[in-house]
């Protein structure tokens, strides 16, 4: 932990060392002295296909005492229905520290199990929190027409989740598009990145919290526009003017409403109490094992990871999204009988909704990573802060943001817990979830 400053100022290479039947091993070499570094040095303890993930920075590797704590806390709408409430879990330290190291891209070997090969990166993230569960349309509806009142502009409704025309298909209907909410504890969907931005602005200003998104440096001003464009559906339109929709001044002192950043979704995604984490193939909670297949390249290089038995108790996704839910979390009803008989009056009028068919599902009917969030991976693609970059790339703009956790149709992109991609700010098949500092 002492040394992690300059632990952080060291660029991860990668070298595989051939052999014929030995184990594969990585070597870390630090680029201003060309030594190489012992992994059992660095906050991770080594990463090795034999000894994937151990990233413990406790003192004592083998039996590791728990320090990261989880404090969860209701936030209640002002002049709003008791079903607009959210709940918000705090992450912090009892061991002193004031941040935490998660290795970013960890696990990403080869092509079956990411968009690009991954350098694993280390990274450090300070106690915040983060919603439980994501952004409900009940919590969007309310909050929305507060804003609308208020002056506030938005690109899109947000609809009460979506559906396919059968288990596989990949177009995506809307269901209730903007009307009163009809069920509880149903994701948001159809939200793109710009109108997240200015909704969790909106969401604090409606809170009486101070709103992290400007249009000026100083932090006077908050973003109430997402509308600022002029060619709202052309992918290659984006203002990256310091306070634009596109590029907001960020007041990282600010207690509102904000979206993640990547490292505090996959902290949340993979860290356990004790500070191990998860493997970065495995859906956030599953220890059973990688969502992935091996293919020749983890063969060739020694890989040996464990397939996972147990990813739909972890995630709704293609090859479970179109069956019936049961009680979730919070006991709503997800069955499909009771979906079917209050939203399907309410379905797209392009394609009517049939039961069976692949939807999204009422947050926390799935079991939750190992600090209570719930389907961080499935149900919905998640809007992240971030520009999709290269870890450590020294760019600052990319025309694309970060997406974590795929959804209820795809079957390979951006699924675990170490995954990351991307989507222009106008793409609305997606919901998200809120974070604040802590």
């Amino acid at each position: 932990m002492k040394n992690i400053k300059k632990f952080l100022k060291l660029l991860t290479i990668l070298l595989f060392v051939s052999c014929t039947t030995e184990v594969i091993k990585y070597i870390y070499i630090d680029p201003t002295t060309g030594e190489q570094i012992n992994p059992d040095k660095l906050p991770g303890n080594g990463i090795t296909p034999d000894n994937p993930s151990t990233n413990d920075p406790s003192d004592d590797p083998g039996n590791p005492a728990e320090y990261i704590k989880t404090t969860s806390s209701t936030v209640t709408l002002p002049e709003s229905p008791a079903n607009s409430a959210f709940d918000m879990i705090a992450i912090s330290f009892t061991d002193g520290r004031t941040e935490d190291t998660i290795v970013l891209g960890e696990d990403q070997y080869c092509g079956a199990s990411s968009a690009k090969v991954e350098i694993p990166y280390p990274t450090t993230v300070k106690p915040f929190k983060m919603s439980k569960y994501m952004v409900s349309y009940n919590t969007w509806y309310h909050v929305y027409q507060w804003a609308i009142k208020k002056g506030y502009k938005f690109i899109g409704k947000g609809c009460e989740g979506m559906y396919t025309n059968g288990k596989n298909a990949g177009v995506y209907y809307k269901f209730n598009e903007g009307g009163e909410p009809k069920v509880e504890e149903m994701p948001v969907a159809g939200v793109n990145w710009r109108d997240a931005v200015v909704w969790c602005n909106a969401l604090s200003e409606m809170t009486s919290l101070t709103p992290v998104y400007c249009s000026d440096a100083n932090f006077k001003t908050p973003l109430r526009d997402s509308t600022q464009s002029t060619t709202e559906f052309a992918d290659k339109n984006w203002d990256m003017t310091p306070g634009k929709i596109d590029n907001p001044c960020v007041n990282k002192k600010a207690n509102g409403f904000r979206l993640p950043y990547t490292a505090e979704w996959e902290y949340a995604a993979r860290k356990k109490k004790n500070g191990t984490c998860i493997q970065g193939r495995n859906i956030p909670g599953d220890e059973s094992g990688s969502f992935y297949d091996f293919d020749d390249t983890d063969k060739a290089n020694g890989f040996n990871f464990v397939k996972s038995t147990a990813v739909g108790n972890y995630m709704w996704y293609r090859y479970n999204a179109g069956g019936s839910g049961g009680t979730t979390a919070s006991g709503k009803d997800d069955s499909n009988a009771t979906i079917h008989s209050k939203l399907s009056a309410y379905s797209d009028k392009a394609c009517a909704y049939n039961q069976g068919s692949n939807r999204t599902h009422l947050s926390g009917g799935k079991l939750p990573s190992h600090l209570g969030f719930y389907d961080l991976s499935g149900n919905l693609c998640e809007w992240m802060f971030e520009y999709h970059l290269q870890y450590g790339s020294a760019l600052k703009f990319a025309p694309k943001r970060e997406c974590r956790g795929t959804d209820f149709v795809t079957t390979t992109n951006w699924t675990s817990s170490g995954e990351r991609g991307a989507h222009f700010p106008l793409y609305t098949d997606a919901g998200f979830r809120i974070c604040q500092n802590n």
